[in-house]
């Protein structure tokens, strides 16, 4: 009995320890500032530019996360997971200047230093800075709303995720030293390529190969739909043979029904190009 109780009070000591560093570590992850100097960005206020940036705002999941309104909205209520709230983007979070919202939204960096966590930077990090001024013109143009407050709690799987690396800051993902381009590209493939990093990287990775925590495919998937079918994937979140795709079908309902015939059209060509291209490099590589 003795053994007995000692072995239990040592594994008693063992797990109290591991939460105790579970913590820590996390702590020390959520708390890491990041030195990265501001970008000039200034965002036109002209009428076109807010009309760009409204129709953006949506194709971009900024309506997705921060509600129909952006005045905010809870999108993680998980006691093991924990509470996230997409921040109002109406309310003072505009008193920051372009370039420290840039840095931000594309670099992951909030003013203090720390790493941003739920927002998508590792995707954002593409757009265009025509396309973010737009974006951030149209947000600057909406009367302030009452939402909820800002707020991140974490649980203890987000804690475990952190400390073990599974779940990473935004500002670890970015590609450092790849500044973004100044205007989207206008060629067809360019295009499709520019759309495929800014609207589906953040769930498929961006080598658009897929991502086993997000539980999204390899879109080499794209190549088995005809251009009728994807547009009809895009518009109405309808998968072949009248599939529900999840957050695929919740993404096309509420971003990409907003694409143009145009970017539907370049997506779908850049990704039956990017399936034939390594078709033809397993072809060609050595045994």
């Amino acid at each position: 009995m003795i053994w007995i109780k000692r072995i239990t009070l040592a594994l008693v000591a063992v797990a109290v320890l591991a939460l105790v560093g579970v913590y820590l570590r996390s702590e020390y992850v959520l708390r890491k500032t990041y030195e990265v100097p501001l970008r000039t960005l200034a965002a036109s206020a002209d009428s076109v530019s807010v009309a760009v940036g409204r129709r953006l705002a949506k194709t971009h999941g900024c309506v997705s996360c921060h509600g129909q309104a952006l005045e905010g909205a809870v999108f993680v209520d998980d006691p093991m997971l924990g509470y996230f709230v997409a921040g109002n983007l109406t309310g003072p979070v505009l008193e920051q200047s372009d370039s420290e919202l840039e840095r931000m939204i594309r670099q992951g960096v909030h003013t203090d230093g720390r790493s941003a966590l739920g927002m998508p930077s590792a995707e954002y990090q593409h757009l265009s800075d025509h396309d973010l001024g737009a974006i951030l013109a149209y947000l600057r143009s909406l009367p302030p709303v009452d939402g909820p407050t800002t707020e991140i709690s974490l649980g203890p799987l987000a804690r475990v995720g952190l400390a073990i690396g599974m779940f990473s800051p935004q500002r670890n993902d970015i590609s450092v030293g790849t500044p973004p381009p100044v205007y989207r590209p206008t060629e067809r493939g360019a295009l499709g390529e520019y759309l495929a990093m800014t609207t589906c990287s953040g769930c498929h990775g961006q080598s658009l190969m897929g991502s086993i925590a997000d539980g999204a495919p390899d879109l080499t998937i794209a190549a088995g739909y005809s251009a009728a079918a994807f547009a009809q994937l895009l518009r109405t979140g309808e998968g072949l043979g009248g599939r529900d795709l999840g957050i695929m079908s919740e993404a096309s309902r509420e971003r990409f029904v907003y694409f143009t015939e145009a970017e539907v059209d370049a997506l779908q060509a850049f990704l039956k190009d990017r399936v034939e291209a390594q078709s033809e490099g397993s072809k060609t590589a050595p045994l």
